[in-house]
This record gives structure tokens, C-alpha cells and sequence, in this order.
């Protein structure tokens, strides 16, 4: 059998809104790139647009630090599907296909407000 490391990685920037009152700062993105599927044992490397939709809710804890409660991420992108398929000839090897992927993303956390002001 042969070992597949399969890795996926984000390049994404865009627009953050964040609406702050005393008490609680509620967030929304809109963050548009690129992604890359990488199989490592079969050499597949496939790069395509990638956007993410999301937003969350931050508790102010002190002047720069604030607790995440939620965040809540939509992830479109494309990975490779590896199949094994014959070849033209009876010959045996691996099929990559880049398909969609939709993801959603939770999470929660510190957040660490550097800079001035």
C-alpha cells in the first residue's frame, strides 16, 4: 500500500465588520483566496479559488483581551480525490480529481487585541 500525506492550506484576505457595544461585539467576514491540496506520495499539487463566510461573537474581558464565545465559519474549496483506476493498456494507477468541498468551522477562544487604540 502505498502512504498518502494529504495537506490543505488557505490563502485568504477580505473585508471584517464588527459592530461594538459595551457588553458584547458581534463580527462578520467575507474572506476570499486561494487553496492547495497537496498529496505528498503521489505528487498531486492542485490550486483553486477558496472563500469563507462567517462570524462571531466577542465578550469583552478587559481593554485588550475579549473571550470568543462562538465562531462560526463556511468554507468552500476544492480538494484532490484520489482513486485507483486502470490505465490505457490494462496498466494500474492513481486517478486525482480536484472536487468542491464545503466545510463548516467552529470555534471558540482568547483573543488578544495588539496595536494602539
Amino acid at each position: 500500500m502505498i502512504p498518502f500525506d494529504d495537506s490543505y492550506y488557505l490563502f485568504q484576505a477580505g473585508p471584517r465588520v464588527a459592530f461594538r457595544f459595551e457588553r458584547v461585539t458581534p463580527w462578520g467576514h467575507a474572506l476570499f483566496g486561494v487553496s492547495q491540496s497537496r498529496v505528498a506520495g503521489a505528487g498531486a499539487i492542485e490550486t483553486s479559488f477558496a472563500g469563507t463566510f462567517g462570524g462571531g461573537l466577542d465578550l469583552p474581558i478587559h481593554k485588550r483581551v475579549a473571550l470568543r464565545v462562538i465562531q462560526a465559519d463556511y468554507v468552500r474549496m476544492r480538494i484532490n480525490a484520489i482513486s485507483a483506476g486502470g490505465v490505457g493498456g490494462g496498466g494500474f494507477g492513481l486517478i486525482i480529481v480536484p472536487i468542491p468541498s464545503n466545510n463548516l468551522s467552529l470555534s471558540f477562544g482568547v483573543v488578544l487585541k495588539l496595536g494602539g487604540g
